[in-house]
């Protein structure tokens, strides 16, 4: 790697190359318990830093206690309701969703994320994280996965790229490793499928390495190169808050407005105002939570 694209592992020990995050996609496998989902938080950290937006699908429930992004959104099976900011980062916590609900979430707002960033061409990227991936992309290529396919395949046209995070190469379709020039390979179990399939891609040597690796140590990728390294300890350095609605004014009552257009008084109203708009306040958020899909961009 070039000077630029080496100083994020001078500066954080983590091996990374932002011009390729743009170019292609990003592939982290292990058995659990190795350092993916830290790794992946440390990579966020990184891109965050260089104005990227953080869309984490979070099927574990672990980037909200552990992760340095800003805000998450709980998303309820019983709505599937959910918001998507234009520019901040946040994660999405679906581990509450049973697998197919949480497949038709990740289709429907990655189709929202496509359109958005084709009809308002923002100038930042976005970085999608799939916690969890092979529950989504084992047949990439099939009906239910078009909008992925879609933002996998050709995102960077439009400033989109993925993270995936998977056990195994088993659970990921052939296609997204290929469109993967960074890949991160923790230590494998000694299975004979996950053998068959490390071997056949990396050689032999390479399985022998893997399947000998320490917590916290991985094969690094990067465009055909492969090498050893060593990933440091993440730690964030906030704390995750709930997002929160944006308080609505309470609209003003007719008392209010006449006093105000006279002489720019803002005295409080008479109770039976007070009590009047309170009944409206209550009714207009009745209203707003009856939506199915409420989006905010």
């Amino acid at each position: 790697m070039n000077n630029a694209e080496n100083m994020f592992e001078d500066k954080y020990g983590l091996p990374l190359s932002l011009s390729e995050c743009k170019k292609s996609n990003l592939l982290l496998t292990g058995c659990n318990q190795q350092g993916k989902s830290l790794t992946a938080m440390q990579i966020c950290d990184v891109l965050m830093l260089n104005n990227w937006q953080i869309l984490c699908m979070d099927s574990v429930g672990v980037w909200k206690e552990k992760s340095s992004i800003p805000t998450f959104f709980t998303v309820s099976e019983k709505t599937m309701r959910y918001v998507l900011p234009k520019r901040e980062s946040i994660i999405f916590d679906i581990s509450m969703l049973l697998p197919s609900y949480q497949r038709e979430f990740i289709e429907a707002i990655l189709n929202d994320v496509w359109q958005f960033r084709v009809k308002q061409k923002p100038k930042h990227w976005c970085m999608i994280v799939l916690e969890e991936a092979h529950q989504y992309m084992r047949n990439l290529r099939g009906l239910v996965s078009q909008s992925l396919m879609r933002i996998c395949s050709v995102g960077a046209n439009h400033g989109i790229r993925t993270l995936a995070i998977s056990p195994s190469l088993t659970g990921i379709d052939t296609e997204f490793r290929r469109l993967s020039g960074q890949r991160f390979h923790f230590r494998i179990l000694p299975e004979a499928n996950a053998k068959r399939r490390f071997a056949s891609i990396y050689s032999k040597d390479w399985y022998r390495v893997v399947k000998h690796l320490d917590v916290g140590f991985a094969i690094y990728y990067l465009n055909e190169r492969m090498r050893v390294v060593k990933i440091p300890l993440f730690q964030s350095n906030i704390q995750p808050m709930p997002y929160r609605e944006p308080v609505k004014p309470k609209p003003k009552g007719i008392i209010h407005r006449i006093l105000t257009a006279l002489n720019g008084s803002e005295d409080e109203e008479p109770e039976e105002d007070e009590e009047f708009d309170d009944i409206d306040s209550e009714e207009e958020i009745e209203i707003d939570e009856s939506e199915e899909y409420p989006e905010e961009w």
